[in-house]
């Protein structure tokens, strides 16, 4: 790999473009991969000039649910299950939104998430949808609309999920035995016959899927098995694969740093699985289509409103208390009548702390093109853990990539650099 890019490797993290007066000769594709790279760290630097102006709209409306993931990020507990979000807020915040993407000439996405399942109260989600789509329609906006679900539902309300949204995004961790354990019912039972029944619905009215598939310690090494599954029963349009959380969910099995030379092999074998489907199998740590850091919406153009009325900066983030006690409350609605105050100030504090590349990770070739060590591990708190399970992930897939790409190239090289894809 290292003549076919001119790069080497310590657990992917370091660049190895020799010195402009080393002598040393850069193969061509190494020249357009040192091009891109400096392309990037201007695009990035200008990116965060610009002022915090998001263009989606991330609705949580309530942290209640219907499975029992023992993984579970959230950590909802029950006092604070009962808060949710109100339509007054989400008026305010969307109003927000779309005068933003008119301003910007962007279209406007609106995301129904949350650390619950969105599906639980049809009636003020079909009410939110109705209040979103007003405010992008009144100002002409072209509006795009996804919903994240469990599956786990009436056969009429999949059916509506297909009739009212652009694109639903599934939660399915593999066959019955591994989603049984992963993601069961609260009285133990296997949810797999929903989530197949809803993917069946939702195909059957014309609508496009994506797959979220949680991979834990003790199901990594049958990504291959999960790929085989997720194809053939749940036929997404893509697959997004994620190792678990830390977060605040009851598993005591975590990555270690050790795992992820195996987690790379396993995750490639899938990948190639799925290719037998012609089904893209992803993960989001490392996107090299895409310039981004850490997941943080202020980074990413996104006003994610949580139960409380409040805007969070952190996706992990799921009602106010956790926003304040955090230092991720960004905005709250009903502070002066009926309008969304966005905290400017705290924004571009939060800005200058998070978008700085750490500097374990300055000498990175993969840095502009990695999650690093998020959500496990918030730059906040401190420098980003280099060699960390995530880290050795992120790095060692990318270059993966890399090495296809310089083997087999694809004629095109936009596949780089993607500027206008800074945010999603």
């Amino acid at each position: 790999m290292d003549r076919q890019l001119g790069l080497a490797s310590e657990h992917g993290c370091k660049p190895r473009f020799p010195p402009s007066d080393s002598g040393a000769t850069l193969t061509e594709t190494a020249q357009t991969l040192a091009q891109a790279a400096l392309t990037a760290e201007q695009a990035w630097e200008t990116h965060l000039s610009k002022p915090f102006t998001p263009v989606c709209l991330t609705l949580y409306p309530h942290n209640r649910c219907n499975l029992a993931c023992p993984y579970c990020f959230s950590g909802a507990g029950a006092a604070w299950q009962k808060e949710s979000l109100s339509l007054s807020a989400v008026r305010a915040a969307a109003q927000t939104v779309a005068g933003n993407c008119l301003l910007e000439n962007q279209p406007m996405t609106v995301v129904f998430h949350g650390g619950g399942e969105p599906t639980l109260d049809l009636e003020w989600t079909a009410q939110a949808l109705e209040i979103v789509e007003s405010a992008a329609s009144n100002l002409g906006v072209s509006l795009f609309k996804y919903i994240a679900t469990n599956g786990v539902m009436p056969k009429r309300k999949a059916g509506w999920l297909a009739e009212h949204f652009d694109l639903i995004g599934l939660s399915c961790d593999g066959p019955e035995e591994i989603q049984s354990v992963q993601r069961p019912l609260p009285n133990g039972r296997s949810s797999s016959s929903f989530v197949e029944r809803t993917a069946r619905i939702i195909r059957q009215n014309g609508k496009p899927l994506n797959v979220r598939a949680t991979v834990t310690p003790a199901a990594f090494r049958r990504q291959a098995e999960i790929a085989h599954y997720l194809c053939r029963e749940i036929q997404p349009q893509e697959i997004h694969v994620e190792p678990v959380y830390k977060g605040n969910g009851n598993l005591d099995d975590r990555f270690q740093p050790d795992d992820a030379d195996e987690f790379v092999e396993e995750f490639f074998k899938a990948r190639q699985v799925c290719r037998s489907y012609h089904i893209p199998w992803l993960t989001s740590g490392s996107r090299l289509n895409e310039l981004h850091g850490a997941y943080c919406q202020i980074q990413r153009s996104v006003l994610q409103m949580i139960p409380g009325d409040c805007a969070a900066a952190c996706h992990l983030v799921c009602d106010e208390s956790h926003a304040r006690q955090n230092g991720f409350l960004i905005g709250k609605f009903g502070q002066s009548g009926d309008s969304f105050q966005l905290d400017t100030d705290q924004v571009d504090r939060l800005r200058n702390k998070l978008s700085a590349v750490p500097a374990s990770c300055a000498d990175c070739f993969n840095r502009f093109h990695c999650a690093r060590a998020c959500p496990d591990h918030c730059a906040l708190t401190g420098d980003s853990p280099k060699g960390s399970f995530r880290c050795r992930v992120n790095s060692q897939i990318a270059e993966r990539l890399l090495s296809e790409r310089a083997v087999q190239p694809s004629g095109n090289e936009a596949w780089l650099l993607r500027v206008d894809r800074l945010c999603l």
